[in-house]
């Protein structure tokens, strides 16, 4: 009973949370793991039959708009378990790119891959490999358009076994050590 109550706990926290979150439409300053974690609780009945691995890296706070990033999550997260139908390891991955002045975050699944004829029209909006009624096609577009939007990219490389989604975000430019960085210090 106590688990029972600290995880509906949990997942009231999360709808709160995520609930509020649209009232902002200005940038924030976050730790990109909150919003992961307030995805992965949200989702955790979908994920009752799915290993759930994190392998979070140090990372800078990244200037963002909240509400729309944590949607990215949500749609890649939601596809990750239907290409799975429900039962597999999804591997969330985050890392700094230094040498590009940014972050990445993977989710990478265990399922069966994209097929390699279906793979350049993803992103296109009402595209879906899904049974009719099961998806409308725009998940993989919206998200494609809010990381494009926060100056972004995503991309999807794809293998029996191994499918991964990464959202690379640019860190906010900061004066270097000794002088401007507008002048190429």
């Amino acid at each position: 009973i106590a688990h029972a109550v600290t995880q509906i706990g949990r997942i009231v926290g999360a709808l709160k949370a995520y609930s509020h979150l649209d009232q902002s439409a200005a940038r924030v300053t976050v730790d990109l793991h909150d919003g992961i974690e307030l995805t992965l609780t949200l989702l955790n009945v979908a994920l009752r039959d799915t290993v759930v691995e994190r392998r979070f890296a140090s990372l800078p706070p990244v200037s963002i708009f909240a509400d729309e990033l944590n949607q990215v999550w949500t749609n890649l997260i939601q596809n990750a378990v239907q290409a799975m139908d429900g039962k597999g390891t999804i591997i969330v991955e985050t890392s700094l790119r230094e040498s590009e002045h940014a972050v990445a975050v993977s989710i990478i699944d265990s399922g069966p891959g994209i097929d390699p004829e279906v793979l350049p029209r993803i992103f296109t909006p009402f595209f879906t490999t899904k049974q009719r009624g099961e998806g409308t096609g725009l998940g993989l577009g919206i998200s494609r358009t809010i990381v494009e939007k926060h100056g972004g990219e995503l991309t999807c490389e794809t293998a029996p076994g191994r499918t991964a989604f990464t959202v690379t975000l640019p860190l906010p430019r900061r004066a270097s050590r000794g002088g401007d960085a507008s002048h190429g210090a």
